[in-house]
C-alpha cells in the first residue's frame, strides 16, 4: 500500500507536491499526495483501453443548383461511451453540370471530305478513294452479276487449230470484280482429235490470262467438253490473276482448240453450246 503505520508514524509511498509553499503571508501549504499503488481497495491509476474508432455512413446526397459550391457536413448520430463507438453520417451536396452548348447540324452531303455530288448517289455506297488526307467517294454497290453471249458461232476445221465460238464483252464497273466462268460444249471429230475448251480474259493489263479451260480426249469422237472456271483471283487479296479492275472493261472470249497432231476434221455446232460468265466483286 501506498500508505502504512509503522508504529506511531504513518509511511507514504508515492510524490508529494507542495503548493503555495513560497506564500508567508497566507501561511498555509498544500500537500498534493500521489500514491504510486493503490490505497486500501482503491486501485493505482493506470491508463484506459483505447477508444473504438466512430462508425461513418452515407447520409443524404442532394443535389444543387448549377454553379453552386459542393456541401460535405458530418452529423453525430450517436455520441459513443465505454465499448460503444460514436457514429456519424455524411452529408453530400453535389451540383448539377452546367447544360452544354447547342450542336450544329450537319448532312453527309455536306462532308468536305467526300469527293462526289450526291445527286449523282442514289443507292450508292461510300468508298475509300484517297490516303493522307483520306477521302470518300460515292461508288455502286457492287452486286454480282450475269453476262451471256449475244450470239454463238458453228465452228468446223481440220487439224491442230484454234476457233472463238463466242465473246461477252462486260463494261467498266466501279469496283474490282472477277470473272467466273460456266459452260460445256458437245464435240465432234475422230478419235485422233483432241479438243479443248478454254475462255481467256482480255482487260486492262489482264490481256490472255485463261479464265476457264478442260481439255477432251482421244479415243471418242463425240464428247461432251465441260468448262471448268479458274478461281486464282479468289484465293487471297494478293491474287491479281483474272481480276478485272474498276474502270476497266472486259471481253471474255470462249474457244474451242484441238490440239493434238492430226489432220482430222473436226466441228461444234451452236446449238451445242452453253456459256454464262458470273461477276463477282472483290476488294481492291
Amino acid at each position: 500500500m501506498s500508505i502504512s503505520i509503522d508504529g506511531t508514524s504513518i509511511v507514504f509511498n508515492g510524490t508529494v507536491t507542495i503548493s503555495n509553499a513560497t506564500n508567508p503571508t497566507a501561511g498555509v501549504a498544500t500537500l498534493t499526495l500521489t500514491p504510486s499503488g493503490g490505497v486500501g481497495n482503491l486501485p493505482a491509476l493506470v491508463d484506459g483501453a483505447p477508444g473504438l474508432p466512430p462508425t461513418l455512413s452515407v447520409g443524404t446526397v442532394t443535389t444543387l443548383s448549377v454553379g453552386t459550391n459542393a456541401t460535405a457536413t458530418l452529423v453525430q448520430t450517436a455520441a459513443g461511451g465505454p465499448g460503444v463507438a460514436s457514429a456519424y453520417n455524411l452529408n453530400l451536396g453535389i451540383p448539377v453540370g452546367a447544360t452544354g452548348a447547342a450542336g450544329t447540324n450537319s448532312t453527309l452531303a455536306g462532308c468536305s471530305d467526300i469527293n462526289a455530288s450526291p445527286a449523282a448517289a442514289v443507292g450508292s455506297i461510300l468508298n475509300v478513294a484517297s490516303l493522307s488526307p483520306t477521302k470518300f467517294s460515292y461508288m455502286a454497290f457492287p452486286w454480282a452479276f450475269v453476262v451471256n453471249p449475244s450470239t454463238i458461232t458453228t465452228v468446223s476445221a481440220s487439224g491442230q487449230s484454234t476457233q472463238t465460238l463466242c465473246t461477252v464483252s462486260v463494261p467498266a464497273q466501279s469496283f474490282n470484280w472477277v470473272p467466273i466462268c460456266l459452260g460445256a460444249a458437245i464435240t465432234a471429230g475422230t478419235v485422233n482429235t483432241v479438243l479443248e475448251l478454254r475462255a481467256t480474259l482480255t482487260a486492262g493489263l489482264r490481256s490472255g490470262d485463261i479464265i476457264g479451260q478442260f481439255s477432251g480426249y482421244a479415243g471418242q469422237a463425240t464428247q461432251t467438253v465441260p468448262l471448268n472456271s479458274g478461281f486464282g483471283a479468289l484465293m487471297g487479296p494478293s491474287q491479281v490473276y483474272g481480276v478485272v479492275t474498276a474502270g476497266s472493261t472486259a471481253t471474255i472470249a470462249l474457244q474451242v482448240i484441238e490440239t493434238a497432231t492430226t489432220a482430222d476434221a473436226w466441228s461444234v455446232t451452236n446449238t451445242n453450246v452453253q456459256f454464262t460468265v458470273l461477276g463477282v466483286p472483290i476488294a481492291a
